[in-house]
């Protein structure tokens, strides 16, 4: 499919660390809500411990590698998600009690997962094919999130979700098995400086306002507060493993329609008004769900808000991983920019969580909904710092 036969592998595990996503994204959530006496206030703990356990190490993960030992740690990161499933396998119901463990289980398999795969994905993909790439990504991401949520969510329905873990324990085995196909990177990093070059990159405009992107993405996007939110309200409203499986899956079915048509009609040199136009039309989904609160305009809001936020995320992936690739970052700042980056994602997701324990606290509805605007208010906020960041396309 493209020329470094690596980039194929790496589909491959992608693929199957989305199944365990969803398992482990809304499905989890949902299991919070059932098991829990608070379980916003609950879910926004979790969360919080995660991301900070994630965006520390993240930090201190570049001291580790510098030069080597990527391959060891993105392989680490597997098997430790793969410890993170059994567990709650084990811990059933008793898994509230058990949040900071799990934060911490959730927070070490992610940073060693992904510190890794951003590099691999940065150096193993070339500039050239990058749209290709990132649009093949996402179209087997959405293909998976077409048949996996509606799958898991019947399994969940008519049996339990301790047998459906176990399941997704041999999908996290069967990643432990691809990681072997992969070989290590040859880094010419000679020293972590990350204080260092982060004063160079914050002098350089694109770099700067891609990360701004980013911390708006961790309030908005990349498992955000607001995608929390929205399955809060889906199975409030539902209450249902299988619907909230079944919306799921109607949602990436539209999605991939959607990433389709943009592959076919829509040129390179449009992607900043479509970046615009896909972050206004869930803002205007929300007004109106806001003015007549009901089942329908939720819908209309959810479908508007899944398909859309997709189509941003391939336009932002698109460039944040290109500038990656631009020489001030690849020949010097390559581990530092990562640990930045990943930093300033994972503030944003703290603070949108911090905001959703504040409001789960309080108990108000009102502040809900506000926080609903707010956080979809920061995507037109996005998709506009978006179009200041050159793409960056022929770098090689």
């Amino acid at each position: 499919m493209f020329e470094y036969k690596e980039s194929n592998i790496l589909l491959m595990i992608e693929a199957l660390k989305k199944i365990i996503k969803i398992f482990l994204g809304p499905f989890l959530t949902a299991y919070f809500i059932k098991v829990s006496a608070d379980s916003l206030v609950d879910i926004s703990l979790y969360y919080i411990f995660n991301y900070l356990i994630l965006g520390i190490g993240f930090f201190i993960l570049g001291w580790f590698l510098k030069k080597r030992h990527h391959l060891e740690t993105f392989r680490t990161g597997i098997v430790i998600n793969f410890i993170y499933i059994l567990v709650i396998v084990i811990l059933k119901e008793k898994i509230i009690d058990y949040i900071p463990l799990i934060s911490l289980l959730s927070g070490m398999s992610s940073c060693t997962y992904y510190y890794p795969y951003n590099l691999f994905a940065s150096s193993k993909v070339k500039n050239t094919e990058r749209d290709s790439y990132e649009m093949a990504r996402k179209v087997l991401m959405t293909f998976v999130s077409i048949v996996i949520p509606i799958l898991l969510g019947s399994i969940i329905s008519t049996t339990n979700f301790q047998l459906t873990a176990v399941i997704i324990l041999i999908v996290s085995i069967l990643q432990i098995i691809l990681s072997l196909l992969i070989e290590p990177l040859d880094m010419k990093n000679n020293k972590y400086t990350p204080f260092k070059s982060a004063k160079i990159l914050f002098k350089n405009k694109d770099i700067r306002n891609m990360l701004f992107v980013d911390f708006f993405k961790g309030m908005n996007l990349s498992d955000s507060a607001l995608d929390i939110l929205m399955v809060v309200l889906i199975v409030g409203a539902f209450n249902s493993d299988f619907s909230l499986g079944l919306f799921t899956s109607l949602s990436s079915v539209l999605v991939i329609v959607m990433q389709y048509l943009y592959a076919k009609i829509f040129n390179k040199k449009y992607d900043k008004l479509l970046a615009i136009v896909s972050s206004i039309i869930p803002l205007i989904a929300l007004v109106i769900m806001l003015f007549f609160n009901n089942d329908v305009t939720l819908m209309i809001y959810y479908f508007s808000y899944m398909i859309m936020i997709n189509m941003l995320a391939l336009i932002f992936d698109v460039r944040l991983f290109n500038i990656s690739n631009c020489k001030l970052i690849k020949e010097k700042h390559l581990l530092e920019f990562w640990s930045i980056r990943e930093v300033v994602l994972n503030i944003g997701r703290v603070t949108g969580f911090t905001l959703l324990l504040i409001a789960g606290i309080l108990s108000k509805e009102w502040l809900l909904y506000g926080l609903l605007f707010m956080y979809t208010f920061t995507i037109l906020l996005a998709s506009m710092l978006t179009g200041k960041v050159k793409r960056y396309d022929s770098i090689k």
